[in-house]
């Protein structure tokens, strides 16, 4: 053809026609401000601790949402936790 078909569909799909493409939270940091950022390597070393002894393979997001309340118990705002498959995690304070 003539080489138009293409540029249309890649217009409509990537936010030309409404749909999910505009509704998303991008920003200058891409997906960050919905919270699927880079994980504990978003945070300078100042702010993180790592912490080992943690169940395996056990990683979900409720697990996350418990260590973060946990994390806040002991002083300062925690801003992020995850627990690895491996057992080790680590939390970032503001």
């Amino acid at each position: 053809g003539d080489g138009k078909g293409y540029g249309k569909s890649y217009g409509k799909s990537w936010g030309g026609g409404g749909g999910w493409g505009n509704s998303m939270m991008w920003g200058p940091y891409g997906m960050k401000g919905m919270g699927k950022g880079k994980g504990l390597r978003g945070f300078s070393n100042e702010t993180k601790v790592w912490i080992g002894g943690l169940p395996a393979d056990s990683c979900s997001t409720d697990l996350n949402k418990q260590l973060k309340a946990h994390m806040e118990t002991a002083g300062g705002r925690c801003l992020y936790a995850e627990v690895g498959k491996s057992g080790n995690g680590g939390a970032a304070f503001k």
